[in-house]
Formats: structure tokens, sequence, C-alpha cells
């Protein structure tokens, strides 16, 4: 997917980690209209496993050496980590994954946002990825 499926936001049965989730897109949101950007912005295309993984805060290598887990987020960085430092962030350095405690509420009218936003943007690449 070349962005997070929109029912990944409003899926988790926790309203914890349902919030994280929009946080986090919310965090890297301009980073990823960044990779839309480029004329080759199908290659950052992520797995399902991967989108659920970066909503989870799991940006930067993790996991055991050599573990499923690892080789997902060592993949992740290196597709996302160009566009996220081109917008002025460091991986290391945006509080990734962020504490429960210190995010502000998404309203439930944003998610509704993000939500639809996510679906526009999923299908207009998939409309021209037929073209």
């Amino acid at each position: 997917y070349v962005f997070p499926e929109p029912a990944l936001l409003i899926s988790a049965e926790r309203e914890d980690r349902r919030q994280v989730m929009l946080h986090h897109y919310q965090m890297i949101r301009d980073a990823l209209l960044y990779c839309m950007g480029d004329p080759d912005g199908d290659q950052f295309a992520l797995t399902a496993q991967q989108w659920r993984d970066v909503l989870q805060g799991k940006l930067s290598a993790q996991g055991k050496a050599g573990s499923k887990a690892e080789k997902r987020t060592v993949t992740i960085e290196n597709i996302l980590g160009p566009a996220i430092r081109a917008c002025g962030l460091d991986i290391g350095q945006i509080n990734f994954p962020a504490d429960i405690r210190n995010i502000p509420p998404t309203t439930r009218n944003r998610a509704r946002e993000l939500t639809w936003e996510l679906g526009e943007l999923n299908f207009r690449y998939e409309l021209l990825a037929l073209d």
C-alpha cells in the first residue's frame, strides 16, 4: 500500500492504541505526502504489516538480530527514512514510539478526517497505478 489502509487507524480495540496510531500517522503525514511527490512514489509502498508497525511507532530497526520484526523495521527505515529526513525530521529524535501519556488526544472528527483522507489518497494512487 502506498498509504496505510484507513481501517488501521481506527480498528484498534483499545482507545489508547487507536490514539497512538492516529498520533504517529499525523507525525509522519507530511513525509508520506512528500514521498508521493516523487515520480517513483510507488517505491514507497509497504505491506499491511509494515504499515501496522509504522503506526505503532516502529520506524527504526528494532527486534532481535535476524528476526522477521527486525527485518521489517530495517526495511521501513530504509524506505521512509529519506523522506522523513527530507521533511527536516530525524527518526532518532521524533519520539517514536510516542509515550501514550504525552499524546494529545485526537478528536473523533479529526480521526474521521484522517480516515477519509487516507481512503481518498489510496484511491487516487490506485487509480494512477491503473493508468
